[in-house]
C-alpha cells in the first residue's frame, strides 16, 4: 500500500495544489500541466479548492500539512497574507505561490500577469471599432491598472465588471452587461 510505504520513507510523493476555483480555463490548464509534470517526476497531485475563501484556504493548507504533502502550490485568495507568511516561516514543507500577486507573499513564487492579455483584448476591440464588455474575477488585474487601461483606450466607454468567482454573481454581472448593451 502506497501510504504505508510513504510512512516508512517519510515522503508522501504527494504535492498539494490549492486553487480558488476550477471554473477559469487557465487554472484548469495549469492543473493539467502540473499533474502531467508531477506524474513524470513520480509524484501525484492532490487538488484542493478554496472557493476564494481565506478560511477554507487555511483549512486546505492544514489538511495538506497533516497528510504530509511533500510540497504545496498555492494560488492565494488574497486575504491571508500574514497567515501565509507565518506558515512559510515555520513549516518545513515547501510552499510555492502562483498568481498575479504571488510575489507579495515572499518565498518562492510564479507571477501570472493578466494586464498584457487584457490590453491586447482592448486593442482588438478598438481595431474592430467595438465597445468592449468584460467580466473579470476580482483580483486578476489591480483595479487602478484596469481603470487606467480602459480609460486610456475608450475614455470610460468600456463596460467592465469585477466579480468574485461564483456562478450566481457571474450570471448577474453577465445579465447586467447584456441589458446595458
Amino acid at each position: 500500500d502506497a501510504k504505508a510505504r510513504s510512512l516508512k520513507n517519510t515522503r508522501s510523493r504527494m504535492i498539494g495544489f490549492i486553487v480558488p476555483n476550477i471554473e477559469q480555463a487557465e487554472l484548469t490548464a495549469l492543473l493539467s500541466a502540473a499533474e502531467e509534470r508531477m506524474e513524470g517526476l513520480g509524484y501525484h497531485l492532490t487538488v484542493k479548492i478554496s472557493r476564494n475563501n481565506r478560511i477554507l484556504e487555511r483549512k486546505c493548507i492544514e489538511q495538506l500539512l497533516m497528510e504530509r504533502a511533500d510540497g504545496i502550490v498555492l494560488y492565494p485568495c488574497g486575504e491571508n497574507e500574514s497567515y501565509l507568511k507565518e506558515t512559510l516561516r515555520k513549516e518545513k514543507t515547501p510552499l510555492l505561490f502562483v498568481g498575479p500577486d504571488a510575489e507579495a507573499y515572499g518565498g518562492s513564487y510564479i507571477s501570472i500577469k493578466y494586464e498584457k492579455a487584457f490590453a491586447k483584448a482592448l486593442e482588438e476591440c478598438r481595431r474592430r471599432n467595438e465597445r468592449p464588455a468584460f467580466i473579470l474575477e476580482r483580483g486578476m488585474i489591480k483595479k487602478d491598472v484596469l481603470e487606467e487601461l480602459y480609460r486610456h483606450d475608450f475614455q470610460g466607454e468600456a463596460v467592465i465588471r469585477q466579480i468574485d468567482c461564483s456562478g450566481e454573481k457571474g450570471f448577474h454581472a453577465a445579465y447586467t452587461l447584456l441589458e446595458q448593451r
